[in-house]
């Protein structure tokens, strides 16, 4: 028969105050579902005063004489009640569940978090990680994050989580560390920034060429390494999409290794990889295809360097004039 969520709290509290030996002779005459939905209550329960006692316990008032003062409870107490009751073979299987459940409430901490900053952090981790993460959160709050992740890692993350089982207790404990202490960190980094270089890139972006050249020539003389992080920044992988077959060729020519490729085009979106892939020959698209398989998740950190020695190789075949990485500038004649 089931019970409702009341009569399993009040259950729970009955057991704490009736002390470890009363409440071990009442468990066993529960069936198994029932121990384990009233010892999931008696972790939740952080403690019993007299006025709890009293309210909840009318029909155990001598009992409870017995046991005056403040009763706790938490996960070590279930723990005893369940050995004391059932021997420590048939209780294992329990106090495995115990934890379990002490494990989602502790992992409740990082619901306090948006799952836009969640998800920042799980994208720069590994999906058997990912999938801990999710796997002990609410489901609503994890749908909110998985949607989020990239999709080229979100497959991965769904698959292990359909096929995880146990997970041995230091795993999840080292998880959850983490995960919370990143998410601490980026949310006290997490303040607006005004102005700065990423700004000034943008504005750059949305000026003619002459313009642009004039400002960065005058920063230049002022401070040259500012200027030179400028135009790294001005153009980004996603402006790939502008090249020609021609010039994708030329840069896959400067940077052959197909790894690099691999991992630049990991998240790069349908039609970025469609276009940089149908420039190159049959032979070299189907070896990043499969290098792409091959290598599976990737963080962000490595997506991100590998698009940087492509964009490097692209801004120094640019200078050189033999290819137009800025389609506003005046064409190349040869």
């Amino acid at each position: 028969m089931p019970y409702s969520k009341d009569k399993l709290q009040k259950a729970a509290k009955i057991l704490l105050a009736l002390g470890q030996d009363n409440a071990a002779q009442i468990l066993q005459f529960f069936d198994n579902d029932t121990i384990e939905k009233v010892l999931a209550e008696v972790v939740q329960i952080d403690g019993l005063d007299e006025k709890e006692k009293a309210a909840v316990l009318k029909d155990f008032q001598d009992e409870l004489k017995a046991h005056a003062g403040t009763l706790s409870g938490g996960k070590e107490e279930a723990k005893k009640l369940l050995i004391s009751a059932l021997g420590a073979s048939r209780a294992s299987k329990f106090i495995t569940k115990l934890d379990y459940i002490s494990d989602r409430e502790r992992f409740r901490e990082i619901e306090n978090y948006s799952p836009e900053n969640v998800a920042r952090v799980l994208n720069e981790e590994l999906p058997q990680t990912i999938s801990v993460v999710l796997a002990h959160i609410r489901p609503k709050f994890a749908a909110k994050i998985l949607i989020k992740i990239e999709d080229a890692v979100r497959a991965q993350v769904a698959g292990r989580l359909a096929k995880m089982n146990k997970l041995h207790p230091e795993v999840v404990n080292a998880t959850f560390h983490t995960i919370l202490s990143r998410l601490e960190k980026l949310d006290d980094e997490d303040y607006e920034v005004a102005g700065g270089e990423a700004a000034l890139t943008e504005i750059l972006n949305h000026m003619d060429v002459y313009t642009e050249e004039k400002i960065l020539n005058a920063i230049d003389e002022d401070d040259p390494d500012m200027a030179a992080r400028i135009k790294e920044n001005l153009v980004v992988f996603e402006d790939f999409i502008d090249l020609t077959p021609r010039e994708i060729r030329k840069i896959v020519d400067s940077v052959p290794d197909i790894q690099v490729w691999a991992k630049a085009l990991k998240g790069a979106g349908r039609d970025l990889t469609r276009h940089i892939l149908s420039g190159l020959s049959i032979n070299r698209s189907s070896d990043i295809v499969e290098e792409m398989k091959l290598i599976g998740g990737v963080t962000l950190a490595d997506i991100d360097d590998a698009r940087k020695i492509l964009l490097n190789a692209a801004n120094e075949l640019d200078q050189m004039k033999k290819i137009i990485l800025r389609k506003d500038k005046e064409e190349m004649i040869e």
